[in-house]
């Protein structure tokens, strides 16, 4: 028994450091995409006294979004423990994915009692590229707990351990939707695996259902009406506003994209939103007949006789329930596809083909001569794997991946555009925008770009009815209602900026924007208003010398020269530092 810990440990150990080889190139990337709104921007993570309320919170503070992933938010409160280096949140994500290559090893070797097809499907899993996005993109971490709490909850189901496996599935719904899949996957366990009635299944795993309850409880306190909903523009997932068929025939075709990808790592992409993937809208397609296919055959590899109590249908069970939550089948969701999304699911993948190579290779003579091409293919997985996390590192070569292996995605090109005005390249980022705008005019990023570049050329008018349209055809895309504030400011439309930055307060607090809100409201003529806000908003000891010098400012705005001199006499700074740019 000691022997067998010891060489646990040893292998849980290597997996880590394993892990560790091919992704530690990445440590030194910072916040990307999502990072900078659900980490850096993100206050409710700053202290573990947060936690609570973190419970009953929609992820970005968006229900509309129809997120709900308070572990996930959990996880970044103890980072923070440590720091808001984004060094330290990619540790985290490195371990996590070295844990799940030991509990695939663990799992496989507990169940099927062959340490050869544990130490393939571990090797096979650990050496995907597709899992690049899951663990170098910090956000990414969400669906990488996914599988180390269902793999945790499959153990000690196994056991017959039901109410802990329980709370690992809990914890694996509380990091991301799709851990939901897990039930499935319990229920063909018992009844399947297990030969169990159905009853008996049923009554089992009471404490399956009773975590499925409290999620969705919780989940309907955090989200109210978007508790299975989600709001999103066509252009991120064009198969939201689509009718039941056509999602079902793009799904089967996305699903058979994330095998083939898994398989054969080129052209890996950060964006897959509109202009990427046609939606495909009758079943007399190549792509739909050989999806339904391979449906059926995991179905069949899931129920078959021969199978069902083996790896395979095991690898097949994993594989299919994951994918099912995220693949717009029932309810639409945020992406049409992203291939972190399917780094559950490849764990199936890899228990399958690890099977079958046991299979081929029974005989010593195939195993010595298939080796060594299995070695060679698992050093080329390494080495795109280690080149790709140079892609995450920030969001210049992020997007420049994108827009190469992507070339009409209108999103890859806002963002890029957008990234090169921040570092003055408008000599790249101004075709970027041009060409975005000529493929989908109404996307709100690329509004944004082009208003921008328009501001940047002069061209004030132009860049005005951009950021109009772009605030009219979402009332809630900060970023316009931003911009058009600042260049109504700038033109001395002051009444109209201030309305603009009080909406933006509003639907964001902070203390920077309490201080944009009231030198609008001074400039539009109405410094008693803002007198009156900066006290109802801001605390005497927390004012700060940009505060103090707004005050001074409003009460000289009101003839008020004592009283306005005495807050300029409370601080060393001359002049206000903000800028109307967030």
């Amino acid at each position: 028994m000691k022997s067998d810990r010891k060489k646990l440990l040893l292998i849980c150990t290597g997996a880590i450091v394993l892990a560790f080889i091919l992704f530690g190139n990445g440590i030194g990337g910072g916040f990307v995409l999502d990072d900078y709104s659900s980490i850096e921007k993100n206050q409710d993570i700053r202290s573990l006294g947060s936690i609570p309320t973190l419970i009953f919170k929609p992820f970005y503070n968006q229900p509309e979004s129809g997120l709900y992933r308070p572990f996930t938010l959990v996880s970044y409160a103890f980072n923070y423990l440590f720091g808001s280096n984004p060094a330290g949140f990619h540790v985290v994500n490195i371990i996590i994915h070295g844990l799940n290559i030991f509990l695939i090893f663990v799992l496989a070797r507990k169940l099927f009692s062959d340490e050869r097809l544990a130490y393939l499907s571990s090797i096979l899993f650990a050496v995907m590229p597709i899992h690049t996005e899951g663990v170098t993109y910090i956000s990414g971490r969400a669906d990488v707990l996914i599988l180390f709490f269902s793999l945790l909850s499959l153990l000690f189901l196994d056991k017959e351990k039901y109410w802990t496996g329980a709370v690992f599935f809990l914890l694996g719904m509380l990091s991301k939707e799709s851990g939901l899949g897990l039930i499935a996957v319990a229920v063909w366990w018992l009844w399947i695996r297990q030969g169990k009635n159905i009853k008996e299944v049923f009554y089992k795993l009471a404490p399956y259902w009773g975590a499925v309850a409290l999620y969705f409880i919780l989940r309907y306190i955090a989200l109210k009406e978007y508790i299975f909903s989600v709001k999103v523009a066509f252009v991120y997932n064009p198969l939201a506003s689509l009718a039941l068929p056509a999602r079902v025939f793009t799904a089967l075709k996305i699903m058979l994209l994330y095998i083939y990808k898994t398989f054969i790592p080129f052209h890996l992409s950060s964006d897959y939103s509109y202009n990427q993937i046609p939606v495909l809208n009758n079943f007399f397609n190549l792509y739909v007949i050989l999806g339904l296919l391979i449906f059926a055959g995991l179905l069949l590899l899931i129920f078959g006789d021969r199978t069902k109590k083996t790896a395979l249908g095991l690898g097949a069970a994993l594989l299919l329930a994951f994918y099912f939550i995220v693949s717009n089948f029932v309810l639409p969701i945020g992406t049409i596809m992203a291939e972190r999304m399917f780094y559950a699911s490849s764990a199936g993948i890899a228990v399958i083909t690890a099977t079958t190579i046991v299979y081929i290779t029974r005989k010593k003579w195939v195993r010595y001569l298939s080796y060594p091409f299995l070695g060679l293919i698992c050093i080329i997985y390494v080495i795109i794997t280690v080149n790709r996390n140079n892609d995450w590192l920030n969001n210049v070569t992020l997007f420049e991946s994108a827009v190469a292996q992507s070339p009409n995605s209108v999103h890859a090109m806002a963002l890029l555009s957008r990234e090169y005005m921040k570092i003055n390249r408008w000599d790249k980022a101004n075709p970027l925008a041009i060409q975005a705008y000529s493929i989908y005019p109404e996307h709100l990023p690329t509004l944004s770009v082009v208003g921008a570049l328009a501001a940047h050329e002069g061209r004030i008018g132009d860049a005005i009815s951009y950021y109009k349209k772009a605030f009219e055809i979402n009332p809630e895309y900060q970023t316009a209602e931003w911009n058009l504030a600042r260049l109504l400011m700038f033109q001395k439309k002051y009444g109209e900026a201030a309305e603009l930055f009080g909406d933006l307060y509003h639907k964001e607090p902070s203390l920077y924007r309490t201080k944009v809100y009231a030198l609008s409201l001074i400039n539009s003529g109405k410094p008693k208003e803002a007198i009156s806000f900066i006290g109802s908003e801001i605390k005497a000891e927390s004012r700060d010398g940009d505060v103090l010098l707004i005050l001074g400012k409003a009460y000289s705005g009101l003839g008020d020269k004592k009283t306005a001199n005495y807050y300029f006499s409370l601080t060393d700074a001359k002049d206000i530092s903000i800028e109307f740019a967030e």
